[in-house]
């Protein structure tokens, strides 16, 4: 086993012990709280045996798991910067229309 994977190891399960607070203290629903630790604990079983996503790979036509990995990571991290965009253009939507109200009830009296 590589350091790196022996240094992951606690890690993850630091970050399960804070999506566990996180849903303790109401910050995160019980599906976000069971979507991240599942999430953490499938990244802890491919970092303690890598070796299982080999079939993947090779049907794939890929030639090592960290390629896989690579493509998964940009992939889930474009996606994920494109859901926290639009979600941020819809807030400052409803801010916008806010603004505008209260401006409006502000002229009118």
């Amino acid at each position: 086993m590589l350091w790196i994977q022996i240094f992951m190891i606690p890690v993850v399960f630091l970050a399960i012990y804070y999506v566990y607070l996180s849903f303790k203290r109401n910050h995160v629903s019980l599906y976000d709280f069971l979507f991240w630790t599942l999430v953490w604990l499938s990244f802890l079983v491919v970092d303690i045996w890598p070796s299982l996503l080999s079939p993947v790979v090779s049907w794939l036509g890929m030639y090592r798991v960290l390629d896989l990995l690579t493509i998964l990571g940009v992939s889930v991290t474009l996606i994920v910067v494109f859901y926290v965009y639009m979600v941020t253009r819809k807030i400052e939507r409803k801010i916008t229309e806010l603004v505008e109200s209260i401006s409006l009830k502000k002229r009118t009296k």
